[in-house]
């Protein structure tokens, strides 16, 4: 059975194993992703990552096809007990532009419509899928913030974020008596990364 352990400056009790979610809906149909979360769970496993762009690069899929298929599966059972963790902010898939959409319009935009595929009111852990260097810190957080007042999420994190942001980010937050980001979600691989592809999708592989 997978261990448990609380995310730092959280009430969350996650699994030691994240289940990464990018296949379901697309090369896994609803019943192979309703198979794989149900052995994930019985062996212990509670935290389930995804994000809102999972699945937008199959053309003829659904617009969040592994949200939807995360949705799907939760209707079918307890929600008690489990992390979902999805992702917003990152680029358009779809549109297929490159655009940084790490800004508090893009990032509502994504918010709600991860909500709607997950069928959830909020979800336990809101990362932001990439930084956007040119928007200073301060809006982004406040954006979050207010999602977090509003309920739409309990938590957030950073992903491919550089460390001088977080810790730029989370001294912001700190100043406003309240807590940044909770977790880094980086980029890596066990070979090499290649840093120039990696930034031109906006990932950051090392912090």
């Amino acid at each position: 059975m997978l261990t448990k352990t609380v995310l730092n400056n959280t009430d969350l009790t996650v699994s030691s194993l994240c289940y990464g979610t990018n296949m379901l809906g697309t090369v896994l149909d609803q019943g192979e992703s309703n198979a794989i979360l149900d052995a994930f769970t019985a062996l212990g496993g509670n935290f389930i990552d995804t994000a809102r762009m999972y699945g937008d690069w199959v053309p003829d899929a659904p617009k969040g096809a592994s949200e939807r298929a995360i949705g799907t599966w939760l209707k079918t059972r307890s929600r008690d007990g489990l992390v979902i963790a999805t992702k917003g902010g990152g680029m358009d898939m779809r549109a297929g532009d490159w655009a940084n959409r790490c800004n508090p319009a893009a990032v509502a935009e994504d918010l709600s419509e991860s909500l709607d595929h997950l069928g959830l009111d909020s979800v336990d852990l809101y990362w932001l899928h990439a930084d956007n260097p040119e928007v200073p810190v301060e809006p982004i957080v406040d954006a979050l913030l207010e999602h977090q007042a509003a309920g739409r999420i309990r938590h957030f994190g950073a992903s491919n974020w550089a460390a001088d942001r977080i810790i730029a980010a989370n001294a912001y937050a700190a100043s406003l008596g309240k807590t940044g980001f909770v977790a880094s979600q980086t980029f890596w691989g066990l070979a090499k990364p290649d840093a120039a592809a990696s930034g031109q999708q906006g990932l950051c592989a090392l912090l």
